[in-house]
């Protein structure tokens, strides 16, 4: 059993299509017999050297959309993740600098309000004696 695969010429035979010498042939008269310089009436005007010029940057789909071309989602996806993890990490970061500030500050006022009792209890003995 053979499996079908697609059309893989869809773009050149959209601009072959177009090309003037195959719409002459198609938007022609419609005689069954004859030669194509009987059927066309500006024969003598339009000399055909047998080639079939093709603009290779001309495609048919690009004419609908003008808009540049996206990222596939699954990139923006990822990116979008990456960006969100990079201001976790950030955020997390500045957590654990914050929470190492806050223990310096607390052993800090520690020591300040030991002192503070220890000079408390100072001067209430010399007030004693």
């Amino acid at each position: 059993m053979t499996t079908r695969k697609t059309f893989p010429y869809v773009k050149p035979l959209l601009n072959l299509k177009d090309a003037p010498k195959w719409k002459e042939q198609t938007e022609g008269t419609s005689q069954s017999s004859g030669s194509k310089r009987s059927r066309n009436p500006d024969a003598t005007s339009q000399q055909s050297d047998g080639r079939t010029h093709i603009d290779i940057n001309h495609d048919p789909l690009d004419l609908e959309n003008k808009q540049p071309l996206r990222q596939p989602f699954v990139r923006n996806k990822a990116k979008k993740r990456l960006h969100r993890l990079r201001a976790l990490v950030e955020k997390f970061d500045r957590y654990v600098q914050v929470q190492a500030n806050k223990t310096e500050l607390m052993t800090r006022m520690e020591q300040k309000i030991i002192n503070a009792q220890t000079l408390f209890q100072e001067a209430q003995e010399m007030l004693q004696t």
